[in-house]
C-alpha cells in the first residue's frame, strides 16, 4: 500500500487541470498504414527487432517494402536508421517458414534495398 500511496504523490500523477493533447488524425488506419507506421517507428530506435520479432517474422519481403517507403522521405537516413532498417529486414527473413504470403518469401525488395543509396 505504501508503494501505491507514494506513486500517487509523484508530480506526474498530481492534477494539472490541463487536458492531454490528442493526435489530430484519429481516423482508422488500414492494415498497410498501421504496418508502415510501425516500421517507421522501429527504424527510429536502436535494436528495433528485440521484442517484436512476432510482428516481423510473418512479413518477409513486405518488411523491406515498408523500410523502403519509410526511408524515402527525402531526408538522408542516418547510419543508425540504416542499421535499424537492416536489423528489421534480417529479422523478417530469419524464419522463412513463418512468412505468411508466399510472394513475400522472395527477397525482391531486399535486393532493391541493397542497390539503393540508403545502404551504400
Amino acid at each position: 500500500m505504501a508503494c501505491s500511496i507514494a506513486y500517487a504523490q509523484t508530480p506526474s500523477m498530481q492534477g494539472t487541470n490541463q487536458p492531454r493533447s490528442l493526435p489530430a488524425d484519429n481516423r482508422q488506419l488500414t492494415a498497410e498504414e498501421w504496418r508502415l507506421k510501425v516500421i517507421a517507428h522501429l527504424i527510429s530506435i536502436p535494436h528495433p527487432a528485440v521484442g517484436v520479432e512476432y510482428l516481423l517474422y510473418p512479413m518477409g519481403d513486405e518488411a523491406a517494402v515498408d523500410v523502403l517507403k519509410a526511408l524515402s522521405t527525402g531526408e538522408t537516413p542516418t547510419s543508425a536508421q540504416i542499421e535499424s532498417a537492416l536489423d528489421i529486414i534480417h529479422t523478417a527473413f530469419e524464419r522463412p517458414e513463418v512468412i505468411l504470403s508466399p510472394v513475400n518469401r522472395d527477397p525482391r525488395a531486399v535486393i532493391a534495398c541493397s542497390r539503393s543509396s540508403f545502404v551504400g
